[in-house]
């Protein structure tokens, strides 16, 4: 019986082949481990939106002490007027597969203070503000909508002038041109204020679309990591026995 060789994983090219696969091994687990707790998230933000969303319907202005994250996608309703002078647009906003943007307008709520609402989507030619084909209702208007907090990341945003265009919901940057005192939070329209085909059509709660199957990924991170533990074991134990040398054999 031929009695298997192991002195060939101590050669340079065999430390580097172990460096590389206890790399991959490594690379590949812990992206498995972050597919996981991408999954465990996704749970955690589906049971909050579920108890949200089953909530009824606030007044903004009951909730104007809570903290902006703990009211995020609560549906909520307000009163005020649409103030169409300080309305900008977010741009580069695609509604099922066709580019467009979101109408982004003041509701004045009170003496000073107002809060900013993303009326809808509107299609990539209608990039002015103001533009009569999506203005609101002129008078007192009661909108209802879900809680949406500041955007921090996203497309850049100038820091000096007046935009009249906008990459993110940035409420902070926004308030620099805006005369009123803007909330905290902003509202996204889930029902239109208008008839079905008015512009601007209501856009879905983004959240609220198909997630990423982040436990299969997670599974094929894992299985990556087993094809390279059990495939690079099988290497080394087929050089062990094609590299035994001639003659050597056990009584």
């Amino acid at each position: 019986m031929t009695t298997p060789d192991w002195s060939f994983v101590r050669r340079p090219v065999w430390l580097v082949g172990h460096a590389v696969a206890a790399v991959a091994v490594v690379v590949f687990m812990m992206a498995g481990f972050w597919q996981l707790d991408r999954h465990e998230a996704r749970r955690a933000l589906d049971a909050e939106l579920d108890q949200r969303l089953d909530a009824p319907v606030a007044r903004l202005t009951d909730l104007a002490d809570a903290d902006p994250s703990d009211i995020r996608y609560r549906r909520v309703s307000a009163t005020g007027i649409f103030d169409v002078d300080e309305e900008v647009m977010l741009v580069l906003q695609p509604l099922r597969g066709v580019s467009g943007h979101h109408v982004l307008t003041p509701l004045v709520t009170g003496a000073g203070s107002a809060v900013l609402v993303d009326r809808g989507w509107v299609p990539l030619e209608l990039d002015q503000p103001s533009d009569p084909q999506f203005a609101p209702p002129s008078g007192p208007t009661t909108i209802t909508g879900f809680v949406r907090t500041t955007q921090t990341r996203g497309r850049s945003v100038p820091d000096d002038g007046e935009l009249s265009q906008i990459g993110r919901v940035d409420i902070d940057r926004l308030q620099r041109q805006i005369d009123e005192t803007l909330a905290p939070v902003y509202i996204q329209l889930s029902e239109p204020l208008g008839g079905a085909d008015d512009l601007p059509v209501v856009a879905p709660l983004g959240v609220l679309e198909d997630a990423p199957p982040h436990l299969g990924y997670a599974v094929q991170w894992f299985i990556f990591s087993a094809v390279v533990v059990i495939g690079y074991g099988f290497l080394m134990r087929r050089t062990s026995r094609t590299d035994t040398p001639a003659g050597s054999a056990a009584g």
